[in-house]
């Protein structure tokens, strides 16, 4: 998508923005933690040369975790924010879908508290 807008600047005759700008734009999308990288807009993320696109749910969740670094998100709240009205789902949704999140980023600085929730270290 990025090279796409720099083309159409390229070929634009009267510029908006500088490439630069632009980029700058489209980066302050992006959300950045631990050096994993929220890619807003596109269900991807981003940890170190791996790029993932992930299943919509799985992507709300590491976001979630990611912007409320350091606060424990009990089972409910999850719900509440990821999965909102969509569909009733059952708590151990959310345990599938961390396992996984962990499957395809080992490294993944989410934990478990017993009895709490998740939260991102």
């Amino acid at each position: 998508m990025t090279q796409k807008i720099i083309n159409w600047i390229d070929t634009s005759e009267k510029e908006m923005f500088t490439k630069q700008e632009l980029l700058d734009m489209i980066n302050s999308f992006n959300y950045e933690e631990d050096g994993f990288v929220v890619i807003e807009n596109s269900l991807t993320i981003k940890h170190k040369d791996k790029i993932e696109n992930l299943p919509k749910k799985q992507y709300e969740l590491i976001k979630l975790l990611m912007k409320n670094k350091g606060t424990v998100l009990n089972k409910t709240e999850i719900l509440k924010n990821v999965w909102e009205s969509d569909v009733i789902v059952g708590e151990r949704t959310i345990d599938v879908h961390i396992r996984r999140i962990r499957k395809t980023f080992p490294e993944i600085p989410i934990l478990t508290k017993k009895c709490h929730g998740y939260m991102w270290k």
